[in-house]
């Protein structure tokens, strides 16, 4: 079962303040679903005491999925506008996450996990 990380914690331990509270539980849920997909199919270590990387790994990537979904959303934004003849560029989101949404896990949790893939 994948474990449970409080809004305390997101806020305070890792000092996160861009997502809002009523958000936390779904994104925080994504977060932990994934962690446990890594621990069963790669080798994960955690870089200091085990329980509190998974919960700072956990907070890492709730704000990865956050931003993965406002760009799925369309909230990436204007990119670039003119004002003479009107021109706008609406953002496509890949400056947000150039290497994608699984890169973007990988590296919010390297602070905290070491993350071997296992090749059978």
């Amino acid at each position: 079962m994948p474990r449970s990380v409080a809004y305390e914690t997101y806020t305070g331990e890792y000092g996160g303040a861009s997502i809002i509270e009523a958000d936390w539980p779904r994104l925080m849920g994504r977060a932990a679903q994934r962690l446990e997909r890594l621990k069963a199919l790669s080798k994960v270590t955690p870089l200091g005491d085990e329980d509190e990387c998974e919960a700072m790994a956990i907070c890492a990537m709730a704000e990865v999925y956050q931003t993965h979904d406002a760009v799925i959303e369309g909230a990436a934004g204007v990119a670039s506008e003119s004002i003479g003849s009107v021109h706008v560029t609406y953002g496509d989101g890949t400056k947000a996450m150039p290497h994608g949404v699984e890169q973007a896990i990988l590296d919010s949790i390297k602070p905290w996990l070491h993350v071997c893939l296992v090749v059978m």
